[in-house]
Order: structure tokens, then C-alpha cells, then sequence
């Protein structure tokens, strides 16, 4: 069986799609005094923290290849925001955020391969 037959496509949809809700509902942040300052600063690290959970669960869930299901998500995360912001000027943290988002689900992705591999049982 091919690789991309093994990607469990659905729940990568579903992951990529609870990051970018779980980072929207930080957008009512830049309504505070000094908000667009303070989303300017949060926006890296919780666009990995979102998007590394996500891809540890979805990762978990994956029969192989648990890194390339974590990409994936947030792959799909970072389409939904160019999607969602296509014709808007961003700021340039923004952007490198968003790319980010791919290395934040790569990373869950190798945890939830590396807590798989520590509990499998071992051969004698």
C-alpha cells in the first residue's frame, strides 16, 4: 500500500481545522488596549502550540508515518488562514507564523511517533 493511501486524510482536515479554531479565539485579544502589540508577540508561539497539539493527536491516530500526518495538519491550518486572509496585507510576523505552523505540526507529529515507539511492547 502506497503512502498517500495511508494518510488518514479526514482526521488530517479535522486537525488542521481545531488549530485554526483553537487560534481564533485569540482574535478578540487586539480588541484590548495594546491587544495588536500583544497578538504581534503571541502569534509564533501559539500558532506552533496549536498546531503541535493538533498534530500530536492526529498523529497518534496515524498508522504510519505520524511526522508527515502532523505536516499535514498544519498544512491545512495554513491554508485555512491564506484562505480566510487572502486579500488582506499581513504583517510579516504573520507570515512566518503561518509557515510555522507546518513546523509545529511536524513536531507533534515525531511526539506522538515517539510516545507510540515507547510503549510498544518489546521482543525478546
Amino acid at each position: 500500500m502506497t503512502l498517500l493511501k495511508q494518510i488518514r486524510w479526514g482526521w488530517v482536515l479535522v486537525g488542521g481545522l481545531a488549530a485554526e479554531v483553537a487560534l481564533m479565539l485569540f482574535v478578540p485579544l487586539q480588541f484590548l488596549p495594546g491587544g495588536q502589540t500583544l497578538l504581534l508577540w503571541l502569534v509564533v508561539p501559539l500558532c506552533l502550540i496549536a498546531t503541535g497539539v493538533a498534530g500530536w493527536w492526529i498523529g497518534r491516530k496515524a498508522v504510519t508515518a505520524p511526522i508527515l500526518h502532523g505536516a499535514l495538519v498544519g498544512a491545512v491550518a495554513l491554508l485555512i488562514y491564506v484562505a480566510l486572509t487572502w486579500n488582506q496585507e499581513l504583517p510579516g510576523v504573520y507570515v512566518l507564523a503561518n509557515y510555522l505552523k507546518i513546523a509545529g505540526g511536524m513536531v507533534g507529529g515525531w511526539y506522538a511517533g515517539r510516545s507510540r515507539a515507547a510503549q510498544a511492547p518489546m521482543s525478546a
